[in-house]
């Protein structure tokens, strides 16, 4: 048996000890000092100096931050032990709760994944603010996937790269912080079809491009990539939809240039002082599929939006072959 608690000490607690030893050591405190703070031995803590924290899977910057802050405490004595702790279990169940310890968790134990574990969020969900939004988010995902799922026009949205929908909780940093579909949705006979259960940093690419429209607009916690045509494009026009087009002008170097540059321009947007669309369109090019991305407050406006797309992309082929 593997419970969470494993993971959490085995590759939390070190990362949080690292990475306070770390700001400890900038302060100018010795080894010996360090030791006495944080409870380890002094070979510990030269262990800890040596660790690259950033390389570690469970790196993020709300780790970062609580270890900053309590390395400040620690050093200047005004920490009480009891809110060190505090800190330390509110961030680890967090983290259990559809975060990165929930990753590695299910990672580690592969049927985790397979049974759709969410014994974290029953567990912890009642008292955490930041828990009870994950679980909002993750309703909202699957309510998101359920119209989906009904609707037969969709499944002539589905790019080769499949689809992904994604939600964030509203004080979003990282791809951790937003929910996903892992595996996507894919079209199987002909119909839209999602296998696994939606879960916090199970999208990358999509992820990044919400976190970075909602750098744009705050009001926006959610978003959904399609395949974009002629008959999609005709679509937005008939629909009011606003329509922000990124043509690339130059090949990018490997896939992740060419999904990084995405989010980049959305983040443009905002530098220019334009306002973020309701879509955002890649036209493709230099072997780059085009896409759109629809965006909107939560997973099932968003997938509404993209449902009214399909309905009206089947009414325009059905009037091409007529």
């Amino acid at each position: 048996m593997k419970p969470p608690c494993e993971v959490a000490i085995k590759e939390l607690l070190p990362l949080i000890r690292a990475l306070v030893a770390k700001e400890l050591k900038a302060r100018g405190l010795s080894q010996a000092k360090i030791a006495d703070l944080i409870g380890v031995t002094q070979p510990a803590v030269s262990g800890y100096l040596k660790l690259k924290a950033d390389k570690e899977p469970l790196y993020s910057e709300e780790i970062v931050a609580l270890s900053k802050w309590l390395a400040s405490g620690l050093a200047s004595g005004t920490l009480p032990y009891t809110e060190a702790v505090k800190g330390i279990c509110t961030l680890c169940t967090n983290l259990k709760c559809q975060g990165s310890i929930c990753a590695t968790h299910k990672k580690e134990v592969p049927s985790l994944q397979t049974e759709s574990c969410d014994i974290c969020l029953q567990l912890y969900s009642k008292g955490l603010p930041s828990v009870d939004r994950k679980q909002v988010v993750l309703s909202n995902l699957k309510a998101a996937v359920n119209l989906i799922q009904a609707s037969k026009e969709f499944a002539a949205l589905i790019p080769e790269v499949l689809v992904n929908i994604v939600e964030a909780i509203p004080e979003a940093k990282n791809i951790n912080d937003v929910a996903g579909i892992p595996g996507r949705i894919a079209k199987v006979d002909g119909v839209p079809r999602a296998f696994m259960q939606p879960e916090f940093g199970a999208s990358r690419h999509l992820a990044s491009v919400l976190l970075a429209a909602m750098q744009v607009d705050p009001s926006v916690h959610a978003a959904i990539n399609i395949a974009y045509n002629r008959f999609v494009k005709e679509a937005f026009d008939r629909l009011g939809l606003k329509v922000y087009l990124f043509n690339r002008r130059e090949p990018p170097t490997n896939t992740d240039a060419a999904q990084a540059r995405v989010a980049e321009e959305v983040l443009n947007l905002g530098k220019r002082g334009e306002p973020l669309p309701d879509v955002f369109v890649d036209a493709g090019g230099y072997w780059i599929e085009p896409s759109a991305y629809i965006f909107g407050a939560d997973a099932v406006e968003v997938a509404q939006k993209a449902i009214k797309v399909a309905e009206v992309v089947a009414c325009l082929r059905s009037e091409s072959t007529g």
